[in-house]
């Protein structure tokens, strides 16, 4: 019996070892866990995203987790991103947890805010000169990144992230150098200074030696001025090359015969060439940046002959009245005076204008040809004289401002042409086209014009003038350093034009402020003849009140309670204070008491139909006050 229990106790225990052996994690000991940022802000209500990047591990996998401290906030996961929603004012963590390795892990602070973050405004592209670029270990490579649509800063900020391969980067300004370490992929990314929600990729490939894969091109692009080329033999020409793209300031050009060697030479002169002819016959050169030799641009180029007699029109279509042109090409050894005629001068006379180009009238409906010749040289063409004259006015619909201006074009041969308005209290015009808004409504300009034959054209051009008209919500601002603010404005017209007084206070673009140091500023919209002005004070920190509702339609009666909440705050450096007693304190009054009262306590009472502006002003400093609208019904 002893001896069966002991049989069976060594059975158990090889077979419990077995099982624990099949258990065993192996945890890879090189696990390395990395945030794209350790710090962030978020409004309440509003979202951010922050993504975690492992390496030393086939599962890069994530989990997250939050802890809310004094603000609060929630998370849901996309993967090894984490989106992240404002709650409550106040400081929050999140965390990314390693699946590979769960000791390894990584925190981030967020700051949820009740102030104001605005982004740059969106138009600006960042572009990296190569989409991917290869390099062997212990070998370099370099990309060029371009930011355009941006005239303050065009800057950019280099990051990389290491895949199955590694690598190192040594940015320098908006170069940067790419060292190869071990084989694999890596990314590096080129971000905007001025808007971090834009930037650009390129992969990396890290090969062990040899020449790798080819890098796919530079995003640069080449174009040479002009279209197909003529020159005539011994004679030159001079074309330009332009490079485009981000081409890190090396805009140099290698200049070559692509074809017809025989019948050009060059002589390049940087981003410049000059063609001689040397025989007639065609030839195309091509322009090849030295930045990328794989972008390049081609032109044509025809060589005339010094014997070449010809007109370079093929045909001339002209109207009853009308005046066209023809142009006599020859080569610089066939000299003398030519003969211009027509076969028919009932159609067609030939005006007295220079040898080689020669003016014709169009005095009615047919066909003639018009031959020139010296010598045993001569060439022809066709004209056509149609009776229909030309007589189109453009544009036929005008939207002026009372004071703007517009001018209407009449694109005709006949002379003269003749403007009036059917309505001059609303809109003049002058002899010229020209139309002037006088003041707000509709009219009409009649254009008009008499042919060769005595017949009356005309054609109506629809005015309207509109009063230009302007209205900004706020008058006055205190904003911090650092703040983005959009204004609030209703116009009619034109869009409007804004400045500043003083740019380095407060600058506007589009009616956005943004406030650059401590100062005041005077920002001005323009619409038409119509100014309207807004008083910016900028301050290091300030003391911001919010009222909640700002608008609200209540009954006669209606007691209603609104809320308010003080606060002092700063964007550089971040911080938020909410402010109670007597620091916090407000005196609170009604535009009309006799729509709506308030007291003390913020308490508003309907009192008749109208509407009424609710002002709580900061009892130690009045230039801080809030407003909410009261309707009553």
């Amino acid at each position: 019996m002893k001896k069966k229990l002991i049989t069976v106790l060594t059975a158990l225990a090889v077979f419990m070892s077995l099982v624990f052996s099949a258990c065993v994690i192996i945890v890879p000991d090189n696990v390395a866990l990395t945030l794209n940022r350790t710090t962030d802000s978020v409004l309440i209500g509003g979202t951010t995203t922050i993504t975690a990047s492992v390496t030393g591990a086939t599962n890069t996998a994530v989990t997250w987790t939050s802890i809310n401290d004094t603000g609060e906030i929630t998370i849901s996961s996309d993967g090894n991103t984490v989106n992240i929603t404002g709650v409550s004012a106040g400081i929050a963590t999140v965390t990314a947890i390693s699946v590979a390795d769960p000791a390894k892990s990584v925190t981030a602070t967020v700051d949820v805010l009740l102030g104001i973050i605005q982004r740059p405004p969106s138009g600006i592209e960042v572009t990296v000169s190569h989409s991917a670029r290869s390099v062997a270990v212990a070998n370099t490579t370099t990309l060029m990144a371009m930011v355009t649509n941006d005239d303050t800063d065009a800057g950019v900020v280099w990051s990389r992230i290491n895949g199955t391969g590694t690598i190192s980067i040594t940015p320098s300004g908006n170069t940067v150098t790419i060292t190869g370490l071990a084989v694999g992929q890596a990314t590096v990314t080129a971000t905007s200074v001025v808007d971090p929600t834009k930037s650009d990729t390129a992969i990396i490939t890290i090969h062990s030696s040899g020449v790798g894969p080819p890098d796919p091109p530079t995003q640069v692009s080449v174009s040479i001025s002009g279209m197909t080329t003529t020159v005539m033999e011994t004679q030159t020409v001079t074309l330009n090359a332009f490079v485009t793209g981000p081409h890190g300031g090396n805009i140099g050009i290698i200049w070559s015969i692509a074809s017809g060697a025989g019948n050009i030479s060059i002589a390049s002169d940087g981003t410049s060439v000059v063609i001689t002819g040397v025989a007639a016959g065609s030839a195309s050169i091509t322009a090849t940046s030295i930045v990328d030799p794989t972008r390049f641009a081609t032109r044509d180029i025809i060589v005339i002959p010094l014997e070449t007699f010809k007109i370079t029109q093929s045909s001339l279509t002209l109207e009853v009245g009308s005046i066209g042109e023809l142009t006599l090409e020859r080569g610089a050894n066939i000299t003398g005076i030519p003969n211009w005629t027509s076969s028919n001068t009932a159609v067609v006379v030939i005006g007295q204008t220079g040898e080689n180009t020669k003016s014709l009238f169009g005095l009615s409906e047919g066909q003639t040809t018009i031959t020139v010749s010296i010598g045993g040289h001569s060439a022809s063409v066709i004209v056509t004289v149609t009776p229909e004259p030309r007589f189109i006015v453009s544009p036929l619909n005008i939207n002026l401002l009372v004071g703007g201006s517009g001018q209407i074009a009449v694109d005709t041969f006949l002379d003269p042409v003749l403007f009036r308005s059917l309505n001059s209290s609303i809109a003049t015009v002058n002899s010229a086209g020209l139309v002037v808004g006088i003041s707000a409504g509709f009219t009409e300009i009649e254009v008009l014009a008499t042919t060769f034959m005595g017949a009356t054209l005309a054609q109506r051009v629809a005015v309207t003038v509109v009063q230009p008209s302007l209205d900004i919500q706020q008058t006055e601002l205190d904003l911090v350093v650092g703040e983005v603010f959009p204004l609030y404005f209703i116009f009619t017209g034109t869009t409007p034009v804004w400045s500043s007084s003083n740019s380095a206070a407060a600058a506007v673009l589009n009616g956005v402020i943004t406030a650059n140091g401590v100062g005041t500023a005077t920002i001005t919209g323009q619409v038409g003849n119509i100014t309207r002005s807004v008083a910016v004070r900028v301050h290091n920190e300030i003391t911001r009140i919010e009222l909640d509702p700002q608008e609200i339609t209540i009954s006669e009666g209606q007691l209603i309670l609104i809320n308010s909440t003080v606060i002092r705050f700063s964007m550089n450096p971040p911080f938020i204070e909410p402010l109670t007693g007597i620091a916090g304190s407000l005196n609170w009054s009604s535009s009309d008491a006799e729509v709506a009262t308030v007291n003390s306590s913020g308490f508003v009472t309907g009192v008749s139909g109208g509407t009424a502006i609710i002002t709580a002003a900061l009892a130690s400093d009045s230039t801080f006050f809030a407003t909410s609208v009261i309707i009553v019904i």
